[in-house]
């Protein structure tokens, strides 16, 4: 499904007229994306992206046969429309950051709807307007495991 996009910029499928600058350094990989009004920062890893998301505290979202883990947080500020998304897949320990940002939630509506992430393994699309739930949280969960499968959903142990 990949095949679908006209670029996969920092995981982020556009098929839409778009400006992007593509950043990588040792702490820090992803692009900010200029659409029209709406402008997007992918950040596919750096040292603060939260190693072990506890996936226990997050939404899942099913699609086309796969299945990712996100947290979305959506506010106003400086009059503007801002939200920011988590999402992983549950077999890595890593999450990849969207911030969303638009003049109002008009724009914001209209590049959600034509947006699509590619899942942190590869392999297929996420429709953005798919991942729904918005927390009241602003930051997303993250755990201290005593190992690494003790943040999978279904795990008993406690964080």
């Amino acid at each position: 499904m990949l095949q679908e996009c006209l670029a996969l910029v920092a995981g982020v499928c556009l098929n839409q007229n778009a400006e992007a600058r593509v950043l990588a350094s040792t702490i820090w990989n992803g692009a900010v994306i200029r659409i029209g009004e709406v402008t997007i920062e992918s950040v596919v890893r750096t040292d603060g992206s939260g190693v072990f998301p506890d996936r226990r505290r997050m939404s899942r979202y099913c699609f086309d046969g796969g299945c990712i883990y996100y947290h979305v947080f959506c506010d106003t500020r400086d009059a503007r429309y801002i939200c920011r998304y988590t999402y992983n897949e549950a077999e890595d320990g890593f999450s990849r950051k969207l911030e969303i940002v638009a003049p109002d939630l008009s724009a914001m509506t209209g590049a959600l709807r034509g947006l699509r992430i590619a899942s942190p393994r590869g392999g297929r699309l996420f429709p953005l307007a798919g991942l729904a739930d918005r927390s009241p949280n602003e930051g997303a969960p993250w755990c201290r495991p005593r190992n690494r499968r003790s943040c999978q959903p279904g795990d008993i142990a406690s964080p």
